[in-house]
């Protein structure tokens, strides 16, 4: 894999590196209670039921049923987004779509699955999820509480993908262990 000489950025993102380099930095050591701190958070989203709530969405699309989705997050959080399900052959797995800081207005439909029931959920206070005093610049959504640890807004936003993959499972429950994830920028990372 080489590293592209042109990019849209005004900064070098390879720091003047090349592949191996790149590859050969070692993460920092993770800080105490690291490990702990997000088992305690996972088996507080898994204790929510996320009550999802369906309804045909004004959005329409040749290859795929669109639905509006609600469902509750941790903190009684209400996570706005969309499902889309295949017209034709049978629902046999589920993904789960992050989006980008800038949140997400519409699901996507030029995806490279079949069979699969695609959940586009937006992370607390962006986007369908918007809610005050959380900004939605992105700029300043990503900085909400983050002298608070229990409540700083990413922790909060990795709870909402958590809970969307319990969403599918309450929805079809034959898809459990077969949900995978893809996320860009913010929710890569989040994910």
């Amino acid at each position: 894999m080489s590293i592209p000489k042109t990019h849209p950025f005004a900064f070098d993102p390879t720091y003047g590196m090349r592949l191996e380099e790149l590859l050969a930095v070692e993460p920092p050591e993770a800080p105490e209670g690291f490990d702990a701190f997000w088992q305690a958070r996972y088996l507080k989203a898994l204790a929510v039921d996320p009550q999802p709530v369906l309804r045909r969405s004004k959005i329409t699309h040749p290859d795929w049923h669109v639905l509006d989705l609600v469902y509750i997050s941790t903190g009684s959080f209400k996570i706005g987004g969309w499902l889309i399900l295949p017209r034709q052959g049978e629902v046999r797995r589920g993904l789960v779509v992050g989006h980008g800081y800038g949140g997400r207005d519409r699901p996507e439909f030029d995806l490279p699955v079949k069979e699969t029931a695609v959940l586009f959920p937006c992370c607390r206070g962006l986007s369908l999820s918007a809610r005050p005093p959380i900004s939605e610049n992105p700029s300043f959504h990503v900085l909400h509480d983050i002298d608070k640890p229990q409540s700083y807004i990413i922790g909060g936003c990795v709870e909402d993908i958590w809970l969307a993959v319990s969403t599918l499972t309450a929805l079809y429950p034959w898809l459990s262990g077969h949900i995978g994830y893809s996320g860009i920028s913010f929710c890569g990372g989040v994910g």
